[in-house]
């Protein structure tokens, strides 16, 4: 719920930046109508969602329903969210990337809530996202991933973020109680960044002029590349170490 607030608030304010002043007043005003329609959907649809969870688990308690009723009650609820938020981002211009990340992270959501059906309804969840991940990917320059500037730029991040997120995540783990290896290993696993990060950077692409989903799309590939070196050399490391104690005792 939280990345989904966050996502729509970065939508507006990134929108906003690109307001001329001419027409400020006007803008602002449709801007500010067309964020507030899309928040209030989005709710609307997760207190929709609740409801029907709550109705589906009321028919298997009491009822002893089959399960292709229940599927085709969830399946017609998935594909609601589907057509309900794709149809409004479309009428107030709101990225339809942006629309189908959220359909597919409230999919997801819900979901787990039901584990007999998780599987029927797994494929409509895994659908909304890949539909974000063509709108990033339509926007992607391939050639300019063999600029150099680009991996340059990618990797200092890459750097920054190691440094800071291994730093707060071994302390962090540190003070929960966990030892030393798991809370490296974990730290470690932790590096790689994700399709939030896309869809921040194709926001900030539009407001800065910048291809900035192309250095997202490099930084999140060495993220993983990183994260997996890491974990590796760090058992290694340890175990190592651990061999090199007991002989010396």
């Amino acid at each position: 719920i939280e990345d989904i607030i966050a996502l729509l608030i970065l939508t507006f304010l990134f929108k906003a930046t690109t307001i001329s002043i001419t027409s400020l007043s006007t803008e602002i005003y449709n801007l500010f109508i067309s964020g507030v329609m899309f928040i209030v959907v989005t709710i609307i649809v997760i207190v929709i969602a609740s409801i029907i969870k709550d109705i589906i688990n009321s028919i298997e308690t009491n009822h002893n329903s089959d399960d292709d009723n229940i599927k085709q009650i969830y399946f017609s609820f998935f594909m609601s969210i589907f057509v309900v938020l794709l149809l409004i981002a479309q009428l107030i211009e709101f990225p339809l990337g942006v629309a189908a990340f959220i359909a597919g992270s409230v999919s997801n959501l819900f979901s787990r809530e039901f584990q007999k059906i998780r599987d029927s309804i797994f494929l409509f969840s895994e659908t909304f996202i890949s539909i974000f991940l063509i709108y990033i990917g339509t926007q992607l320059d391939l050639e300019a991933l063999f600029n150099i500037e680009y991996w340059r730029t990618a990797l200092i991040l890459l750097l920054v973020i190691t440094i800071i997120k291994s730093l707060t995540s071994i302390i962090y783990f540190q003070r929960l109680g966990y030892n030393m290896k798991n809370s490296i290993n974990v730290s470690f696993l932790s590096l790689a960044v994700g399709e939030f990060t896309l869809i921040v950077f194709a926001q900030l692409d539009k407001v800065f002029g910048l291809n900035l989903i192309n250095i997202g799309f490099i930084l999140i590939f060495s993220s993983v590349i990183v994260s997996i070196l890491l974990v590796k050399s760090a058992n290694y490391l340890i175990k190592w170490y651990e061999k090199i104690s007991r002989s010396r005792i």
